[in-house]
């Protein structure tokens, strides 16, 4: 390809370069993915839609989940030790949704990914969103200790 773009990726992809081929299963599921969001707009439109349904609720709520607008919600926590405990509260009652901390994120920046698929109905999101508020009131969500704007990006490495 363009030497622009192997420089690129050579100096800031470093994961990427330096792992093996995906095995033909992987490359053959990846192709058959493709394939159905290719075909299946019905489902592109479907999550779009649940997606936006999420986070306007968690605002709504009281939640800062920043200014993502994919399927993957970001919901700042801040101490790591209050994201994980959040994120057993909700396995325990049925959501998994993965506490993100050090090193992933900076210190003091914790966070829960909600990730949502086309499949989640209203009422799973509703059930998701009761519950954090839930928690809010007991404590557990201290009205969020930090904020997106708190979160600085990371220094490029060289």
């Amino acid at each position: 390809g363009p030497q622009v773009v192997i420089d690129t990726l050579v100096n800031h992809a470093r994961p990427f370069i330096f792992t093996t081929a995906p095995s033909p299963l992987i490359a053959a599921a990846a192709i058959a993915a493709l394939d159905m969001i290719r075909n299946q707009p019905g489902r592109r439109q479907q999550l779009a839609d649940n997606a936006a349904y999420l986070r306007e609720q968690l605002r709504q709520a009281g939640f800062d989940i920043g200014s993502s607008r994919t399927h993957i919600v970001p919901l700042m926590i801040g101490p790591s030790e209050a994201a994980v405990r959040i994120s057993e509260e909700l396995f325990a009652r049925g959501y998994f949704i993965a506490a993100i901390r050090p090193p992933t994120v900076p210190p003091n920046t914790a966070r829960l990914r909600i990730s949502l698929q086309a499949h989640h109905t209203r009422e799973q999101i509703d059930g998701l969103v009761n519950i954090l508020v839930e928690l809010k009131q007991k404590g557990l969500i201290r009205g969020n200790p930090i904020t997106s704007d708190d979160v600085s990006a990371e220094p490029e490495r060289p």
